[in-house]
């Protein structure tokens, strides 16, 4: 994402997860890896904060979910 854009979460926002992967991105001080976020029942729904074509965030809404490994690429 180059900086200054947003996300475009229009086709995913308010739908249920049953999984989540993401790069950080340098400056948010997380190692270098790509993380895997597995959800389980109730399953939790992503929420964007602003507008959801171009929104800086998002929340997970509801459900559970655990952080068991990454992958390093």
């Amino acid at each position: 994402m180059a900086q200054g854009s947003g996300l475009n979460l229009s086709r995913c926002h308010g739908k249920a997860l049953h999984a989540l992967t993401y790069d950080p991105v340098r400056t948010s001080g997380k190692e270098d890896a790509d993380y895997r976020h597995e959800f389980e029942r109730p399953l939790p729904r992503l929420k964007a904060i602003g507008k959801a074509s171009s929104c800086k965030a998002a929340l997970l809404d509801g459900g559970r979910y655990f952080t068991r490994d990454w992958i390093y690429e």
